[in-house]
């Protein structure tokens, strides 16, 4: 008997061995796939139909799921010019065919390598998100940015916990899942929960209904693309994304079908990723310090940031970009922020602090907010307490005028942590000098006075705006 018929044959989706990376290539004309690697002493990508590893054989894992596309791989490893054209050929066939601003186009062009590289991270890497109303082009943007991801898993908003998990085990690629507005069920705690583990070292545990002592581990730890009409209410959820706002567009040399063009330009670029995977797999590690300047941001962004940063460490001039670009997005996002109720708690203390009040109670704060009109009568002091004990506040019994009364115990660097994620007021008032015993100059503090009552009056009509648009208008 053949040595080779006592070896144990295994079909796998991707393999590790001895540092070695092996990638399947599946050209589905002719329904052949083989493992393409890249050999650091010549320098080139080898291709092989099986791999031997001691007394086992691999081959690649080809079944259902490829043959009908919810499953893509390349089909070959193609050559690319240099880094610099691969993301320039990137960026244009994302202008190409969907209508973004070129921050966005800049986001998810850098993002894209990062994501045949997130196995070699070995830490959370952030999701690209599509939002946007119905007709504004979020299919299409899983179609063209997800189309290009590693090993895209084509999923739609139907696909239950049990698929997730399942299919991140088995494929380990990018899932890209449409609609993903699902509705607060148990299966979408689940989902959450799902989305919400989002690193290595986070299985999934669950019992075979045929015996519970069979305790089954599931790794659902890979990038994802979504496209959602709403945001997320789940904040850790929400926290994640890298969003992508989405607009119907304007533009008309926007091909209205994807043709057979397009399918060809996305095979290509696929294939040239794939070479850039093989060929950086050994130069990328989590161990890396990035060397991008992100004095100032909050730690959520630094950390979505982060696997970007490593993969282009080497690159100045796109740390430099990235830096910029994920400061404007921490405004907008405080803007977000804003206008939810924990902002509004938080803008309404600041206020009334700026009138040099020495005791503030939940009353004076509930009092500010339910002036703003009917609709804001849900704003009680005692929902303001349960907010502003959720954001790390503590009280105190104090005597004034012979009256007890529970104050808020003013703590500044709360405060301070709290203006960065709820206030634009010290970010925006620029030329507010504060001198360094934390007060301002009586040039600063006026404007800042000023900036603050407006800002909060502008917080107040998006809110207003908002809750009108929420309630068809009855909002008075």
């Amino acid at each position: 008997m053949p040595e080779e018929n006592n070896k144990k044959t295994i079909e796998a989706t991707v393999l590790k061995l001895k540092g070695r990376l092996y990638e399947i290539i599946y050209d589905p004309d002719t329904d052949e796939a083989k493992f393409a690697s890249f050999n650091e002493e010549s320098g080139e990508i080898e291709l092989t139909n099986q791999v031997e590893d001691d007394n086992i054989i691999y081959k690649p894992l080809i079944d259902k799921f490829v043959q009908v596309k919810a499953v893509i791989f390349p089909t070959k490893p193609e050559p690319y010019e240099s880094e610099e054209k691969l993301l320039q050929d990137i960026k244009a066939h994302i202008h190409k065919y969907i209508d973004i601003s070129e921050e966005n186009e800049k986001i998810c062009t850098w993002t894209i390598p990062t994501l045949w590289l997130y196995d070699k991270l070995d830490m959370m890497i952030p999701y690209l998100r599509a939002l946007g109303d119905t007709g504004c082009g979020k299919s299409r943007f899983l179609d063209v940015v997800g189309g290009i991801s590693y090993k895209p898993m084509m999923v739609g908003g139907s696909v239950t916990t049990a698929i997730m998990f399942r299919v991140a085990e088995k494929w380990k690629g990018t899932m890209i899942i449409d609609e993903a507005d699902w509705k607060n069920t148990d299966e979408f705690s689940g989902v959450i929960k799902i989305i919400n583990c989002n690193e290595p070292n986070r299985p999934i545990l669950r019992c075979n209904s045929d015996n519970y002592n069979d305790i089954q581990v599931f790794d659902s730890w890979c990038p994802r693309i979504f496209a959602t009409r709403r945001n997320f209410k789940d904040v850790a959820a929400e926290s994640r994304m890298l969003t992508v706002q989405m607009k119907e567009t304007s533009r008309d040399d926007i091909p209205i079908a994807l043709d057979k063009e397009f399918h060809e330009e996305q095979s290509k670029l696929r294939n040239q990723l794939l070479s850039y995977r093989l060929r950086n797999w050994s130069r990328v590690n989590s161990g890396i310090k990035p060397t991008i300047d992100l004095t100032g941001l909050e730690p959520r962004s630094k950390q979505l940031i982060n696997p970007i940063a490593i993969v282009f460490n080497h690159r100045e001039d796109i740390l430099g970009q990235l830096s910029g670009l994920l400061r404007t997005r921490q405004k907008d996002l405080i803007k977000d922020r804003a206008v939810t109720d924990d902002g509004v708690v938080i803008n309404a203390y600041l206020e009334i602090i700026n009138e040099g009040k020495p005791c503030i109670t939940p009353t004076d704060i509930s009092n500010l907010v339910r002036t703003q009109g009917p609709e804001y009568e849900n704003i009680t002091p005692r929902k303001i307490g349960h907010i502003m004990k959720s954001l790390g506040f503590e009280n105190e019994i104090r005597a004034i005028e012979g009256h007890s009364h529970r104050c808020y115990v003013y703590d500044e660097n709360l405060l301070n942590t709290l203006k960065k994620r709820y206030s634009l007021k010290l970010m925006e008032c620029k030329e507010c000098t504060l001198e360094p015993n934390g007060g301002a100059s009586e040039e600063g503090s006026s404007k800042l006075r000023k900036l603050r009552k407006l800002r909060f009056t502008e917080i107040w009509q998006r809110i207003r705006g908002r809750k009108e648009g929420e309630n068809g208008g009855r909002a008075s």
